[in-house]
């Protein structure tokens, strides 16, 4: 293996890697946008409110740690 062929191979490693990366942030921004129906967040408050007889009728598992 020559070093031309070692630079593409971590090239292609390295593009393999950013593909998997976005396809994972796609679905987690999509996850997000189904979620958001659900859960408000209030910044000013601090605050989190969870709709959850709404997300257990949309066959959620809702558990709270």
């Amino acid at each position: 293996m020559n070093l031309n062929s070692k630079v593409d191979s971590r090239e292609a490693m390295e593009v393999s890697e950013i593909s998997m990366k976005s396809v994972l942030l796609d679905l987690i921004q999509d996850r997000f946008l189904k979620l958001s129906k659900y859960i408000g967040l209030q910044q000013s408050l601090k605050t989190v409110s969870i709709n959850m007889p709404a997300m257990k009728k949309a066959v959620y598992h809702v558990e709270i740690k």
